[in-house]
């Protein structure tokens, strides 16, 4: 009954995203993911500790107000090339947090996230960037397979982890952060993509620059993943929320997600000489 509730929820999850990407105009699609990185705010709320109602609502609309100003700049698609200094900016920061969040994470448990504050602020830095990042790469000459080819990148990082992991996994990758993550499942999830970028090299000529760029993906992908581990594990949660029936909550669907689509917009704007 669980497996058949979480496929069915996979399905449909699959096909929103899918129409989102393919079929909507990028003001629209902005929009669109503007709300799922509401909803991820919700539970950020939560994990940072955060516990009345109106805690949270007032976290949800601080992230949306920051957003909303965010999208007055952008929402035309020339907004991208008139502000491309403040968006390079923005993906530096991200790019620069996630290394921050890796130290914390190699650390723990002698590193500290810090108060509520802090760790509150820490969304922020998480699911702005994600959200504009996402939104850039949709705008861009054929965005939407961008976007596709970032979530295939992290759906194939996820599940050469998850089938190499619980086969071969031995060695803990953070035992103290997410006991069934090893370092077998990494090299699993490198092994899938690899495959994938070979297919690119061969039958569209990608650079070696985006091969690198793709397999550093990867590596992002996992730091945003133990990223949220450490925050479920500091707040005594096993799930970001109970949204998702058979999958927990948003977060727990896009925390990979949400570190890999900065540094992925900050590299090809880097790659291009965009800034």
């Amino acid at each position: 009954m669980m497996l058949k509730q979480r496929l069915m929820t996979a399905f449909i999850l699959l096909s929103i995203t899918l129409s989102g990407i393919f079929f909507l105009p990028n003001a629209y699609f902005m929009v669109f993911i503007s709300l799922l990185m509401a909803l991820a705010s919700w539970e950020w709320a939560a994990l940072s500790g955060l516990q009345s109602k109106t805690q949270k609502i007032a976290y949800l609309l601080f992230i949306y107000l920051i957003i909303a100003v965010l999208m007055g700049l952008f929402m035309p698609v020339q907004g991208y090339q008139q502000y491309a200094g403040l968006l390079y900016a923005i993906f530096l920061l991200a790019t620069l947090f996630w290394c921050l969040a890796t130290i914390i994470i190699i650390f723990f448990p002698g590193s500290r996230l810090g108060k509520t504050w802090l760790k509150a602020f820490y969304g922020i830095l998480v699911l702005v960037p994600a959200w504009l990042a996402l939104s850039y790469l949709h705008a861009l000459p054929q965005g939407a397979y961008q976007v596709l080819l970032l979530m295939m990148v992290i759906w194939l990082a996820d599940t050469g982890a998850y089938f190499t992991g619980k086969r071969w996994g031995k060695r803990k990758l953070a035992p103290q952060v997410s006991p069934g993550k090893s370092w077998e499942g990494v090299a699993g999830a490198f092994l899938f993509v690899s495959v994938l970028v070979l297919i690119l090299y061969i039958v569209n000529g990608i650079s070696q620059q985006q091969m690198g760029l793709l397999i550093m993906v990867v590596v992002v992908s996992v730091v945003g993943d133990l990223w949220e581990s450490l925050l479920k594990r500091r707040a005594g949660l096993k799930d970001s929320g109970h949204i998702l029936p058979g999958h927990g909550g948003i977060l727990d669907r896009i925390d990979s997600l949400t570190a890999a689509a900065p540094v992925f917009a900050f590299g090809l704007m880097s790659m291009q000489g965009i800034a």
